[in-house]
């Protein structure tokens, strides 16, 4: 595939804008480490229309430490938060927690991620560790269980047409896809593997599910392919081009103690709205440091402009500022949720009323 890819400045939103033309898909790249500038920043009213703060209740019973996942229904707002799933209005008042860690009935080990069933007002949650699945009514309470697929190495799930499509990862150009009914205990394999992780291999491969529940998209990072989902079948949309930034599979044997000598990228989450997809990724051995450089790529949908590095900037705000590599999820409808500690406000926002120990505030963004 020959993809031709020119580039040109954008005044009027201040991305960096791809004129490009492919035999196939459009693709949009990320694979050039001199393109990517810690100073580059945009207004942040280029993208949000506006900002919400949310703020979590605070008392001696109910701490928030590390926000692992937030998820947002049409009426409130449901937190993994230090192995714990908690619910909130969506104003930040604490309503409940639901389930607990344990072995037991309705118990979990680590809830890794959860969806929401709006029709029949129920919560899943995949205990990555326990190999089960969770429903939970919305009064939170405990409805049933059903383990994750045997032989497989599930790592993420989203309710699909009134089932559940699971991820999975195995070190492939081909992403692991499988659809199952929990109603009958059916599952359907749309794609698999090309190949098994060999012994002693880093899990280093990743799927996203994005887009719109009924119409999702699926990004698989070791062939920088965005899929659509038709007919149970995937369907190739686009190209997000790592090229050498990319691992290597010669790269994830952890056996042979080898680093990496050059610049490599590993995407970490994804979140699209209706015009603009936020990428947060790390590089490694970026400008000469050790470590990863967390940094978050923003494009648009169109396929129109994009940049591999932006923070956005509020004038108006400096706390509504969108630091490149912050953690976001994506919220109900066009929004984006970033959580941010008490300490971290006061650093943006001295004379906010809040206490270094109070719980962290929810920011969300209205996308244009």
């Amino acid at each position: 595939m020959k993809i031709r890819i020119g580039y040109v400045f954008a005044l009027i939103i201040g991305f960096v804008s791809c004129s490009k033309k492919s035999d196939k898909l459009p693709a949009i790249p990320f694979d050039d480490i001199s393109a990517i500038s810690l100073k580059y920043k945009i207004p942040l009213d280029s993208v949000v229309e506006r900002t919400e703060i949310i703020r979590f209740t605070t008392d001696t019973s109910l701490i928030i430490g590390n926000i692992s996942e937030v998820v947002e229904s049409e009426n409130n707002l449901f937190v993994i938060a230090d192995n714990k799933i908690l619910e909130f209005t969506k104003s930040g008042e604490f309503i409940q927690q639901i389930g607990k860690q344990g072995k037991g009935p309705g118990e979990y080990l680590s809830p890794q991620t959860l969806d929401v069933d709006k029709v029949d007002q129920q919560i899943y949650v995949m205990d990555y560790f326990g190999r089960k699945m969770l429903r939970y009514n919305f009064d939170g309470s405990f409805y049933d269980k059903f383990d994750l697929p045997e032989n497989f190495n599930i790592n993420g799930f989203s309710l699909y047409q009134g089932k559940i499509l699971y991820t999975s990862v195995a070190n492939s150009v081909i992403p692991e896809l499988y659809i199952y009914d929990q109603d009958n205990n059916g599952l359907t394999q749309i794609s698999s593997p090309e190949r098994k992780m060999a012994a002693g291999e880093a899990l280093m491969s990743a799927n996203f599910i994005l887009g719109n529940p009924d119409h999702p998209l699926l990004f698989h990072y070791f062939n920088d392919t965005v899929f659509a989902i038709e007919n149970n079948q995937l369907i190739p949309a686009y190209l997000l081009l790592f090229g050498n930034l990319k691992i290597k599979f010669e790269e994830l044997n952890i056996e042979n103690g080898k680093k990496a000598n050059a610049p490599r990228a590993q995407v970490y989450n994804m979140a699209m709205g209706n015009r603009f997809t936020f990428i947060q990724y790390g590089v490694s051995r970026f400008n000469g440091k050790t470590g990863q450089t967390f940094l978050t790529g923003l494009y648009k949908n169109d396929c129109s402009a994009y940049s591999p590095n932006v923070t956005l900037v509020s004038n108006e705000n400096p706390l509504y500022t969108i630091q490149s590599g912050k953690s976001f999820f994506k919220g109900n409808g066009n929004t984006l949720l970033i959580p941010v500690s008490a300490l971290d406000v006061l650093k943006a926002a001295p004379g906010f009323d809040i206490s270094e120990n109070d719980n962290p505030i929810l920011l969300k963004y209205y996308l244009r």
